[in-house]
């Protein structure tokens, strides 16, 4: 009896999920063009007006289910580069319209859009471009039917935008190199969702409208029609670098001061293999153009997990998180920030007397290379392989002889992530990681996740 129970709970927790998965009437059709059009916030070009509207948003805030209290107008054209969007938010109170500049990804109280695009149509991820009144940029990656967010997801894209004596208006173009969707067909569906919001007025507005008390979210997009014969683009890009790097720090306990001028050379690589299956490598990588993080001051037992800012690891988030314990306290099974981490003096032990010498600041990666993407039957893979380098402190005793010391042995990093898209909007999962270090046991963990 009590199987019969968990059979019927089973079927109704799915049924439901298939009730709402993607079942949004509403479409928008992009337009196929020849001549794209001039990327200066100003629509008045004419190949804008053979595309019908995105319109009649409704309010999420303050009024819920009320239509919006201004008329939003969304068009979208392509070709085989890019994918265009002309927005056009008319304000019955242009110079009340808050424009302010901030740096890309900052969001601050200011009349904006978002461009939602599930490109895969697999009813779980989609991106978000943002973008504001004075053409500030947000582009965030969101999975699990958006629910989980990766922000460190950054695109190259173009937007302006235009105050106008009646509104507002953002051109944008998203090259399709940033987007993966399937390719086997000639005609591609996409789910797609909008909103704006109206800061005086504290109003959020949405083209497909969720009601707050109901779930999902990816899952609930309308739908964009009218691709047609999309490209497969294969091509690879080859980044090789040279960098000097000067380093100088003050006397410190047990240390030496320290004033080195170093060189340095490596390469970083990515290739399409398809639109949908992205190969990323690098081979003695310098991340010195990465965000520092910022200073935590950590008075708990829990050890501080600092977001991933290195581009090579930031690509296929979605695919290789697993979460542990049911949340999302800390990254999961696999944390990128242990691979090529940082080397302090305290993991060195010092004689009496004595002091360091020497000691690199973080674990050199020899190369690394990951293979991500997902099959036109839903199935994702994921798979990194990473090698870091024997990292040797120089230490000084008492009487002034140096040696050396092993702070980091050589290691071989592997995570093989595999997610499969199930009945209608459910994902089954499995993970295998493995850390090899030089005269050490390894440390191999695997697990199973579902959504």
């Amino acid at each position: 009896m009590t199987i019969r129970y968990v059979s019927l709970l089973l079927v109704l927790a799915f049924g439901a999920s298939a009730a709402y998965a993607g079942n949004s009437a509403r479409q928008v059709r992009a337009v196929r063009i020849t001549t794209p059009p001039t990327i200066d916030g100003f629509l008045h070009e004419e190949v804008w007006k053979a595309a019908e509207p995105a319109t009649d948003f409704v309010q999420l805030d303050p009024e819920e289910g009320q239509p919006a209290s201004e008329r939003t107008e969304i068009r979208l054209l392509y070709d085989d580069d890019a994918l265009y969007i002309g927005a056009m938010m008319y304000d019955s109170r242009p110079n009340d319209i808050v424009a302010r500049l901030t740096r890309r990804d900052n969001i601050l109280e200011s009349d904006r859009i978002g461009i939602f695009i599930d490109s895969f149509h697999d009813h779980q991820t989609c991106y978000r471009f943002g973008i504001n009144a004075a053409g500030v940029k947000v582009d965030v990656l969101h999975y699990d039917d958006g629910s989980k967010e990766d922000q460190s997801w950054d695109a190259v894209w173009d937007v302006e935008t235009r105050l106008l004596p009646n509104g507002w208006s953002a051109e944008v173009k998203l090259p399709l190199r940033i987007f993966r969707y399937r390719s086997d067909a000639a005609e591609q569906e996409w789910g797609i969702n909008f909103t704006r919001l109206v800061t005086r007025r504290g109003e959020r507005a949405d083209w497909i409208y969720i009601p707050k008390k109901e779930s999902g979210f990816v899952s609930r997009f309308g739908h964009l029609v009218g691709l047609r014969d999309l490209p497969s683009p294969r091509h690879i890009e080859v980044l090789p670098f040279v960098v000097s790097k000067q380093d100088w720090q003050p006397v410190r306990p047990y240390q030496r001061p320290i004033d080195k001028l170093s060189t340095d050379a490596g390469i970083d690589l990515k290739a399409n293999l398809s639109n949908n299956f992205l190969l990323d490598a690098t081979f003695n990588p310098d991340f010195g153009q990465v965000e520092a993080d910022p200073s935590v001051l950590n008075l708990t037992t829990f050890e501080t997990f600092y977001p991933e800012k290195r581009p090579f690891f930031i690509d296929g988030t979605q695919i290789l998180r697993f979460t542990t314990l049911g949340s999302d306290f800390g990254p999961g099974m696999f944390y990128s920030r242990r691979i090529g981490r940082a080397l302090s003096a305290s993991e060195v032990r010092v004689p009496p007397g004595g002091e360091i010498v020497s000691l690199p600041s973080s674990t050199t990666i020899l190369g690394a290379a990951k293979l991500t993407g997902k099959t036109n039957s839903g199935f994702s893979i994921g798979i990194l392989q990473a090698f870091t380098k024997e990292m040797r402190a120089t230490v000084a005793d008492s009487l002034g002889r140096t040696f050396e010391q092993v702070v980091e042995p050589f290691a071989h990093y592997n995570v093989v992530r595999f997610r499969q898209d199930v009945l209608t909007n459910s994902v089954v999962g499995m993970i295998l990681t493995s850390t090899a270090k030089d005269k050490r046991l390894p440390g191999i963990t695997a697990g199973m996740d579902w959504n």
